[in-house]
């Protein structure tokens, strides 16, 4: 059992006791956060024995840009991203909705749960966020990067090889969630016996808002220029080469987004909710 003081932790808007004992026979431990009258549970896994895979981190400190991953069996753990002074705190949770949103329309997302973890880095104890994931790599005879198998031009392709109407699945949802890094090594071509597959829309965490530490969260412009491999670099012009038709459901809004902090639901409910209709109004998707 873990019951020293979390020294370097870093939380905002959780109550937390800094002396939080972590039971390693029962791992799921609640969080309590309180905004006005109502009040969010968050489990928090101990992973505070794992070794995580420090690359792109020096050894004496954390730096800008970088995640700490873990992999145990056929599970990932990816830690928020770090920007040299506390970690986003909200990347890991971007995940899930990444991949709730993917289950409501039918797009292929990476399922991703997310939630806390007390992990050790560096010699330091922090409560951060955590997204989980399992491999999908089952079957799979080999795997590249989308780059690395179609070079310059890959709308064609992916329109040789069926995988269009995928990437198209990618251009709504990055549209909704204003991916701003939808680079060549966050698409992956997978080659099965049967012929080539897109793997799971994956790294979706850079979407919403670039807020940082304590700053205050705050949604970005859909009209900014994004890192994308494939199409315009602007998401809205991507949307003119989606032929596919989606459905939403409206009444699945709150689930999509229940598993954010309370800080944030409301705002990211209805950012979704402006992209689903501008959608709906191009007859990309139908809402019902």
């Amino acid at each position: 059992m873990y019951g020293g003081r979390l020294t370097a932790m870093y939380r905002p808007n959780y109550i937390v006791s800094d002396c939080q004992e972590f039971d390693k026979e029962e791992p799921h431990n609640i969080f309590v956060q309180i905004i006005g009258n109502m009040v969010q549970h968050i489990y928090t896994i101990d992973l505070s024995d794992f070794i995580w895979d420090m690359t792109g981190f020096p050894a004496s400190a954390l730096t800008a840009g970088t995640y700490a991953k873990c992999k145990h069996g056929d599970v990932y753990y990816k830690l928020s991203q770090f920007d040299g002074v506390g970690f986003y705190t909200y990347a890991s949770y971007f995940e899930e909705v990444a991949y709730r949103l993917g289950v409501v329309l039918g797009i292929n997302v990476l399922k991703q749960v997310s939630g806390t973890a007390l992990v050790t880095l560096n010699n330091e104890k922090y409560v951060i966020p955590v997204c989980i994931s399992k491999d999908y790599g089952e079957g799979v005879q080999s795997r590249c990067f989308l780059e690395d198998a179609c070079g310059a031009d890959a709308i064609s392709w992916t329109k040789r090889n069926g995988l269009w109407e995928d990437i198209q699945g990618a251009f709504v949802l990055d549209y909704i969630i204003n991916n701003r890094d939808r680079h060549e090594h966050n698409f992956e071509i997978l080659e099965y016996a049967e012929g080539y597959r897109l793997a799971p829309l994956f790294d979706n965490g850079l979407s919403f808002s670039v807020s940082f530490c304590n700053d205050n969260f705050t949604l970005l412009s859909r009209n900014k220029p994004t890192n994308n491999f494939i199409g315009s670099k602007f998401l809205e012009d991507n949307l003119d080469l989606v032929e596919k038709k989606y459905t939403f459901s409206e009444n699945k809004l709150y689930w999509i987004t229940e598993c954010l902090p309370l800080t944030i639901q409301n705002p990211v409910l209805r950012y979704i909710s402006e992209a689903i209709n501008v959608l709906a109004k191009r007859k990309i998707i139908e809402v019902k």
